[in-house]
Protein backbone atom coordinates (compact mmCIF):
# COMPACT_ATOMS: atom_id res chain seq x y z
CA UNK A 1 0.00 0.00 0.00
CA UNK A 2 1.44 3.11 -0.80
CA UNK A 3 0.52 6.49 1.11
CA UNK A 4 0.14 10.12 -0.20
CA UNK A 5 2.55 12.69 1.09
CA UNK A 6 0.01 14.20 3.12
CA UNK A 7 -0.41 10.63 4.40
CA UNK A 8 2.72 10.47 5.62
CA UNK A 9 3.02 13.61 7.42
CA UNK A 10 -0.90 12.70 9.28
CA UNK A 11 1.25 9.61 10.66
CA UNK A 12 4.44 11.22 11.40
CA UNK A 13 2.60 14.14 13.20
CA UNK A 14 0.03 11.44 15.48
CA UNK A 15 3.71 9.56 16.48
CA UNK A 16 5.28 12.67 17.07
CA UNK A 17 2.17 14.02 19.49
CA UNK A 18 2.08 10.71 21.43
CA UNK A 19 5.83 10.51 21.87
CA UNK A 20 5.29 13.89 23.18
CA UNK A 21 2.16 12.78 25.51
CA UNK A 22 4.59 9.78 27.05
CA UNK A 23 7.19 12.19 28.06
CA UNK A 24 4.49 14.57 29.86
CA UNK A 25 2.38 11.69 30.90
CA UNK A 26 5.32 9.65 32.48
CA UNK A 27 5.05 6.89 29.58
CA UNK A 28 1.16 6.53 30.19
CA UNK A 29 0.02 6.25 26.79
CA UNK A 30 -2.94 8.53 25.63
CA UNK A 31 -4.44 9.14 22.39
CA UNK A 32 -3.25 11.86 19.85
CA UNK A 33 -4.69 14.83 19.36
CA UNK A 34 -6.51 14.98 16.13
CA UNK A 35 -4.93 17.04 13.61
CA UNK A 36 -7.39 19.26 11.51
CA UNK A 37 -6.91 20.73 8.36
CA UNK A 38 -7.60 24.76 8.24
CA UNK A 39 -10.04 25.13 5.50
CA UNK A 40 -9.66 27.56 2.50
CA UNK A 41 -11.44 31.00 2.07
CA UNK A 42 -11.74 32.06 -1.34
CA UNK A 43 -11.25 35.75 -2.04
CA UNK A 44 -14.77 36.45 -0.82
CA UNK A 45 -15.13 34.73 2.29
CA UNK A 46 -11.70 36.57 3.00
CA UNK A 47 -13.18 39.48 2.60
CA UNK A 48 -15.85 38.53 4.91
CA UNK A 49 -13.28 37.54 7.53
CA UNK A 50 -11.50 41.17 7.72
CA UNK A 51 -14.64 42.62 7.83
CA UNK A 52 -15.73 40.54 10.62
CA UNK A 53 -12.24 41.06 12.45
CA UNK A 54 -12.91 44.78 12.26
CA UNK A 55 -16.50 44.35 13.93
CA UNK A 56 -14.57 41.98 16.66
CA UNK A 57 -11.88 45.29 16.83
CA UNK A 58 -15.09 47.06 17.54
CA UNK A 59 -16.20 45.14 19.90
CA UNK A 60 -19.47 44.79 17.98
CA UNK A 61 -19.12 40.89 18.08
CA UNK A 62 -17.27 38.33 20.32
CA UNK A 63 -15.90 35.88 17.88
CA UNK A 64 -16.41 34.19 14.68
CA UNK A 65 -14.93 30.76 12.94
CA UNK A 66 -14.96 30.02 9.37
CA UNK A 67 -16.64 26.79 8.45
CA UNK A 68 -17.34 25.84 12.54
CA UNK A 69 -20.69 23.88 12.36
CA UNK A 70 -21.92 21.72 10.25
CA UNK A 71 -25.74 20.99 10.19
CA UNK A 72 -27.37 17.72 9.39
CA UNK A 73 -30.54 18.67 7.61
CA UNK A 74 -31.94 14.87 6.82
CA UNK A 75 -30.67 11.97 6.94
CA UNK A 76 -30.88 7.83 5.46
CA UNK A 77 -33.09 5.97 8.10
CA UNK A 78 -32.00 2.83 7.17
CA UNK A 79 -27.87 3.75 7.77
CA UNK A 80 -27.63 7.23 8.44
CA UNK A 81 -25.27 7.18 5.14
CA UNK A 82 -26.02 9.69 2.56
CA UNK A 83 -27.01 12.22 4.66
CA UNK A 84 -27.51 15.89 3.81
CA UNK A 85 -25.71 18.90 5.63
CA UNK A 86 -25.23 22.24 5.20
CA UNK A 87 -21.78 23.83 6.01
CA UNK A 88 -22.41 27.53 6.79
CA UNK A 89 -19.65 29.90 5.90
CA UNK A 90 -19.13 31.38 8.97
CA UNK A 91 -20.58 31.27 12.52
CA UNK A 92 -20.67 34.97 13.93
CA UNK A 93 -20.82 34.74 17.66
CA UNK A 94 -22.88 38.56 19.00
CA UNK A 95 -23.14 39.21 22.62
CA UNK A 96 -26.80 38.56 22.23
CA UNK A 97 -27.18 36.10 19.46
CA UNK A 98 -25.67 33.23 17.37
CA UNK A 99 -26.11 33.87 13.59
CA UNK A 100 -24.62 31.64 11.01
CA UNK A 101 -23.62 33.53 7.62
CA UNK A 102 -23.40 32.22 4.24
CA UNK A 103 -21.18 34.67 1.87
CA UNK A 104 -21.40 35.44 -1.75
CA UNK A 105 -20.38 37.46 -4.52
CA UNK A 106 -23.28 39.61 -6.40
CA UNK A 107 -21.99 40.57 -10.00
CA UNK A 108 -24.91 42.78 -11.54
CA UNK A 109 -28.25 41.59 -10.53
CA UNK A 110 -27.13 37.68 -10.52
CA UNK A 111 -25.37 36.06 -7.41
CA UNK A 112 -23.72 32.98 -6.97
CA UNK A 113 -25.20 31.27 -4.52
CA UNK A 114 -26.58 27.80 -6.46
CA UNK A 115 -30.50 27.08 -5.82
CA UNK A 116 -29.04 23.62 -3.60
CA UNK A 117 -27.32 26.31 -1.35
CA UNK A 118 -30.17 28.56 -1.14
CA UNK A 119 -32.62 25.14 -0.34
CA UNK A 120 -30.29 24.22 2.11
CA UNK A 121 -29.89 27.63 3.90
CA UNK A 122 -33.77 27.74 4.25
CA UNK A 123 -34.30 24.75 5.30
CA UNK A 124 -31.63 25.35 8.09
CA UNK A 125 -32.87 28.16 8.57
CA UNK A 126 -36.54 26.38 9.47
CA UNK A 127 -34.91 23.47 11.28
CA UNK A 128 -33.01 25.73 13.45
CA UNK A 129 -35.34 28.83 14.15
CA UNK A 130 -33.40 29.86 17.45
CA UNK A 131 -30.21 30.68 15.42
CA UNK A 132 -30.49 33.88 12.82
CA UNK A 133 -29.16 33.04 9.09
CA UNK A 134 -27.91 35.82 6.94
CA UNK A 135 -26.95 35.95 3.46
CA UNK A 136 -24.13 38.27 3.14
CA UNK A 137 -23.31 39.93 -0.62
CA UNK A 138 -20.82 41.61 -1.89
CA UNK A 139 -21.04 43.93 -4.49
CA UNK A 140 -18.97 46.78 -5.61
CA UNK A 141 -16.92 46.65 -2.23
CA UNK A 142 -19.80 47.18 0.00
CA UNK A 143 -21.60 44.53 2.15
CA UNK A 144 -25.03 43.92 1.79
CA UNK A 145 -26.78 41.43 4.41
CA UNK A 146 -29.88 39.74 3.60
CA UNK A 147 -31.97 37.72 6.74
CA UNK A 148 -33.64 33.97 5.91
Amino acid sequence: MRMTEAEYDYMMEQRRQANEADCRTGGIPREPEPIVPKPRMNKTEAKFAEYLEQLKHLKEIIAWRFEEVKFVLSQNAKNGRNSVTYLPDFFVIYPGHFEFVEVKAKRGKWTSMRDDARAKVNIAADRFPWFKFTVAYLEKGEWTFKDV
